[in-house]
């Protein structure tokens, strides 16, 4: 007769069972159902005080109220409130039949799986492989970041660490129904953490209403693809919905398909790749963007047509690689249909460069010295343009020459240069030449007087023009016959411009420090500087060189810089800290030509840094003293106050040009609401450019934002008209995703 080995738990053997240890035997037995009883001893328990979160390759019991083995098969049936623990994997239930050789379970009764990596199962029944982690679970319910199934028939987990799910609801909210702000319900779900998901069959419903219906969807956990869509309404548009979708091309690749529609302007679709491999140091894009645009003469004055095309489309390639730690290639181009493309379609990149640049460059990084390869050309004939086909440039960096404490610096640059003009510039000429530029300056550094710090220096420059122009009055008949003189530039050959220049720079730094006081410890550094220049007359005078850039505006120059930096330093965590740092400076002219005043604008740039965290402040700017005047005026500020509101503020000032105030204030009163507003005003023209508020509502799981926008009509440069643009936009996204916008792009 077969023997069975059984005993019954009390709380007297609490303390044992937390060390049943089963070991592995060989041999192997399937099914859920136990084997005839076997004669053998009861199986050995490891001694008191082993430590329980460490199992090693064993399935220790860790409860039960009763438990019976079987040693030679290397079966356990555990029953009562079982607890059993295989690596950082543990599973509870009623009843547990254990088959250690094939390290698998069977679970019956209020059955929880939980893994280290947070994921939390319950279920009726369960069949469990330890070793390869493959699970199958009846009538489950159960966590894996950031989802939880709310309910299901059946969920599998299979060799390759994925979940498959029957009919089941699914959500990333935190209450279950009918509370769960939203669910999805399908008929089947694979989730491979980290890495996708699939939903077969998908209803989404927001709380019991359903809202849209996907046969098929897929979402990629790792790089956030799949469908973004932003509806909404632009009085310069109509109403619009902006629809996307993003999807894997590689490992380096990924594309995205843009698909728009606006009522008045019509349909436009766009076509983006993007390519990235942080390892190997380099990546890029490509941007086809086309519109059938049904007003491409929108703000026309009535009966007028502009020239701009119905079919619009824009095309941008950007590109960086890494060659080498030391060499660099990048790569920009940009192609447009018509000069008002991006001020139509892409306004966020036209505030940010009006006139994109088309370039490619290779750099070299040396130990002293970096050297660019640029060639930069003109795609779009509706701007002007300097063409650098090509420039190779060099900078040698200061170094010590030997031991002589004499250092040296240079700078050099050869290019072939053409300036063309904008097709509707009809009154300039193109010109075109070659340039070799090279400056080269000494230094003698040394100390006088124990303290004052002083830097004379020595330099020559050099440069060689293919071309040079002079003015000329040219004989031209007049209308009754005689000649009359006529202003005219010509061309009068290659000509080369030398100049010298000698300088000392002197500054010495003083400081006195406090203990006490609402800051410390306190110092405050005053760094007073001059710098002396003499430069004579180039040999060539601006007037006989055609202007590319500020190389052909050299002149002469005999003036000193005064200035004095002033810090005030403190210490956090022992590392100094500046609190404030204020540069403050101007330029005295020695020798003047004709109407060319004495002193330069007061130039000041200060950096306030509190200690207190969420707030800063940025102030520069040059100051004219003989009409009391701001020249140039950048104030920049940000402030933040706890999670309660945050608020920027910039205003920008360019004398005669702009004075344009801009900023935006989010006040979060608790964690259902955001509030923000913000806006552009240019006090020059005396014009309201943009206003814009929000208003964004938040769930445990998801978000809900709506933005309202008006910009008001103006009259452009050339006599186009922008009516008033009244825009709303909605954006709904899931915080567990807050890359990907279901309703957004």
């Amino acid at each position: 007769m077969s023997v069975r080995n059984s005993f019954s738990l009390g709380s007297s053997a609490v303390a044992l069972l937390g060390a049943v240890a089963l070991l592995a035997f060989a041999g192997r037995a399937s099914g859920s159902e136990l084997p005839p009883p076997v004669a053998a001893e009861p199986a050995s328990l490891e001694a008191e005080g082993a430590d329980p979160a460490d199992t090693g390759n064993a399935i220790v019991v860790r409860h039960a109220d009763e438990a019976d083995y079987f040693s030679e098969s290397g079966w356990i049936h555990a029953r009562g409130n079982v607890v059993v623990a295989y690596g950082d994997q543990t599973l509870r239930a009623d009843s547990i039949k254990i088959n250690t050789a094939q390290r698998e379970a069977f679970a019956e009764g209020n059955v929880v799986l939980t893994r280290g990596d947070g994921e939390t199962w319950r279920g009726d029944s369960l069949r469990h492989d330890f070793e390869a982690k493959i699970t199958t679970i009846e009538r489950v319910v159960g966590e894996s970041e950031p989802f939880r199934l709310l309910d299901s028939e059946k969920i599998e987990r299979d060799k390759d660490n994925r979940f498959i799910v029957y009919n089941c609801r699914i959500t990333t909210c935190e209450h279950d129904l009918p509370r769960a702000h939203y669910h999805v319900r399908a008929r089947k779900v694979i989730v491979a953490p980290g890495r996708y998901l699939k939903i077969y069959g998908a209803r989404w419903y927001f709380g019991a209403a359903p809202v849209m219906y996907f046969p098929y969807w897929k979402r990629n956990l790792k790089d956030r693809f799949g469908f973004n869509l932003q509806p909404g309404y632009r009085s310069r548009e109509g109403y619009f919905a902006l629809g996307s979708y993003s999807f894997p091309l590689g490992e380096f690749f990924k594309g995205e398909t843009r698909l728009d529609y606006r009522t008045r302007r019509g349909w436009a679709v766009g076509q983006d790749v993007v390519w990235r491999d942080a390892a190997a140091g380099w990546g890029g894009d490509i941007s086809v963007y086309y519109a059938a645009d049904q007003e491409p003469d929108a703000g026309m004055p009535p009966g007028e047509t502009s020239d701009i095309p119905s079919d619009r489309s824009r095309v941008r390639l950007r590109h960086r690689h890494a060659v080498t730690p030391r060499d660099t290639v990048r790569v920009q181009a940009h192609w447009l249909s018509d000069r008002d493309m991006l001020e139509d379609f892409f306004v966020r990149e036209y505030r940010r460069s009006r006139q994109p640049e088309n370039f490619a460059v290779y750099t070299r990084r040396g130990d002293t010295y970096i050297a660019d390869l640029l060639l930069r050309g003109r795609m779009n004939d509706f701007y002007s343009e300097v063409q650098r086909l090509p420039e190779l440039s060099v900078r040698f960096f200061r170094r010590e020459i030997g031991d002589s404490r004499i250092f040296y610096e240079s700078q050099s640059a050869a290019a072939r240069l053409e300036r063309v003009w904008a097709a509707s510039n009809t009154n300039d000429l193109p010109y075109a030449l070659s340039r070799i530029d090279s400056g080269h300056m000494l230094y003698r550094p040394r100390k006088v007087a124990g303290f004052l710090q002083v830097v004379p220096r020595a330099g020559y420059r050099l440069t060689w023009y293919s071309q040079t122009r002079e003015t000329r009055n040219i004989w031209l008949p007049a209308e009754d016959g005689s000649l009359e003189p006529v202003s005219a530039t010509v061309d009068r050959g290659a000509d080369v411009r030398s100049q010298f220049q000698v300088g000392t720079e002197a500054s010495f730094k003083a400081y006195k420090s406090w203990v006490g006081g609402v800051v410390s410890p306190l110092r405050h550094v005053v760094e007073p500087y001059a710098d002396y220049t003499w430069a004579p007359e180039p040999t060539l005078a601006a007037d006989n060189i055609y202007q590319f850039d500020r190389v052909d505006s050299l002149a002469k120059n005999h003036s000193v810089k005064l200035g004095v930096r002033n810090k005030w330093q403190t210490k956090v965590e022992n590392v100094s800290h500046d609190l404030i740092d204020l540069d403050l400076y101007t330029r005295a002219r020695l020798e003047t030509e004709p109407a060319q005043d004495v002193l330069d604008p007061f130039f000041f740039d200060l950096r306030i840094r509190p200690t207190v965290k969420g707030w800063s402040l940025n102030l520069d700017g040059a100051y004219n003293p003989y009409d009391a005047t701001l020249d140039r005026f950048n104030a920049e500020t940000d402030l933040e106050l706890a999670d309660l509101w945050k608020a920027s503020l910039e205003f920008r000032i360019r004398r005669e040009e702009s004075a344009l105030l801009f900023g935006n204030v989010l006040l979060m009163p608790n964690k259902a609401w955001n509030f923000g507003v913000g806006g552009r005003y240019e006090f020059e023209t005396e014009r309201l450019e943009e206003v814009e508020g929000l208003v964004a509502r938040f769930w445990d799981c998801m978000v809900l934002r709506t933005r309202v926008g008006f910009a008001p009509g103006y009259e452009r440069a050339d006599g186009r008209t922008r009516e008033d643009d009244w825009r709303i936009a909605v954006e709904f996204w899931l915080t567990a995703f807050p890359e990907v916008r279901l309703l957004s792009r």
